[in-house]
């Protein structure tokens, strides 16, 4: 059985005079990145089964798989690395942030409840299936995540130069700001984005009312905003200023947004039915 130094190589191998050559010849003695399946050192340092492991070989950037039927003998007497499994928590953590970035509520709620406890893995992945297009931007994310990883992995221990290592990891990190459809919800924090680079400090709030904010909107219900201003002299006038942004976000995402401006004070008085159930059952979006 071999011993292993901090890096993951085989101590006999440092023996011979690693650990003392010069800078100069450990770049030398570098992988060139391009040699290296990084999609498969992914899947390897994924893998937790118990009758199976993997080996990189640091002459030449092979990976090994050794099965059930292979004795591990014949790689630990070898100059390969043994590539241990990273910790289960990584992936997980892959979940839990590829789930905030759902934009659509209920996909989102779905996808939160099925990563808690036990199973999470299974249910995560099950749950998917039924959102065949969020699980293609799942793959994406995943796959870049893990190749992340597995850069850092051969960086660690010094395997590949460390400018292509930063070169590739700084073209994995376009991480989007959301996943899937972007659901009413989402929709409306563009608009009350739009509408408070427009109003500046006389925009109050914005909420999300309606079918959409009860959970009873179908397939063709409006987005309907409340607009709190500070001030207002006209309705009419504030719709006009602000119909170039709405009717934009409308044709993006193929949905219908209204809006409806209001003061502060009529928001919090009024008693039109409208604003009362703006009141109770509405959802701040900005």
């Amino acid at each position: 059985m071999l011993s292993w130094s901090q890096n993951g190589y085989p101590m006999r191998i440092l023996e011979r005079g690693m650990l003392f050559v010069s800078s100069e010849m450990k770049e030398m003695m570098m992988l060139d990145l391009s040699s290296i399946d990084l999609e498969m050192l992914a899947v390897a340092l994924e893998d937790h089964s118990y009758e199976s492991s993997w080996w990189f070989d640091p002459a030449t950037g092979a990976l090994e798989f050794c099965s059930v039927d292979d004795d591990p003998e014949d790689f630990e007497s070898r100059d390969v690395v043994y590539v241990h499994p990273e910790d289960s928590r990584e992936a997980y953590q892959d979940m839990v942030e590829f789930t905030r970035l759902v934009g659509e509520a209920r996909t989102r709620d779905l996808l939160s409840r099925a990563i808690e406890g036990r199973g999470a893995f299974r249910r995560f992945k099950d749950t998917l299936f039924e959102f065949p297009e969020l699980r293609e931007e799942w793959f994406s994310f995943h796959d870049r995540r893990s190749q992340r990883r597995a850069l850092e992995w051969l960086a660690d221990r010094s395997l590949v130069a460390g400018d292509a290592i930063r070169g590739t990891l700084a073209s994995l990190d376009d991480h989007p700001k959301r996943v899937g459809p972007l659901g009413a919800e989402g929709i409306a924090e563009l608009a009350a984005a739009g509408l408070g680079d427009l109003y500046g400090d006389r925009l109050v709030r914005v909420v999300l009312y309606g079918s959409h904010a009860r959970g009873e909107a179908g397939s063709e219900s409006d987005i309907d905003l409340l607009v709190v201003l500070g001030d207002m002299d006209s309705p009419w006038e504030e719709l006009r200023r602000m119909d170039e942004l709405l009717w934009r976000l409308s044709f993006e995402h193929d949905v219908t947004l209204s809006a409806l401006p209001v003061t502060e004070n009529q928001f919090r008085r009024s008693g039109k039915p409208v604003l009362a159930e703006a009141r109770s059952h509405g959802k701040t979006v900005a």
